[in-house]
């Protein structure tokens, strides 16, 4: 009898600790949800948007390289100065 009555008691207090960290559990994946994901897209968003302007900006200045290359060409030398 005072056995089963401490393991009842031992039983309904792990319950008791099994609802509290469900509770907690949820919380966290809550916050999660709310908090974290959201700011986890806007900075991966912010990156793709950094990734493709660098790509813009290595693409303008090969575009620049080559016509400044082309007008070396067509610039007649000095030497007859």
């Amino acid at each position: 009898e005072k056995g089963q009555k401490s393991l009842e008691k031992g039983q309904k207090s792990l319950e008791k600790g099994q609802k509290s960290l469900e509770k907690g559990q949820q919380r966290i994946e809550l916050k999660i949800e709310n908090d974290i994901n959201p700011k986890l897209d806007a900075l991966l968003d912010g990156y793709k948007q950094l990734a493709e302007s660098q790509t813009e900006m290595k693409s303008d200045i090969n575009d620049i390289k080559a016509r400044l290359e082309a007008q070396e060409t067509e610039i007649p030398g000095d030497s007859g100065r």
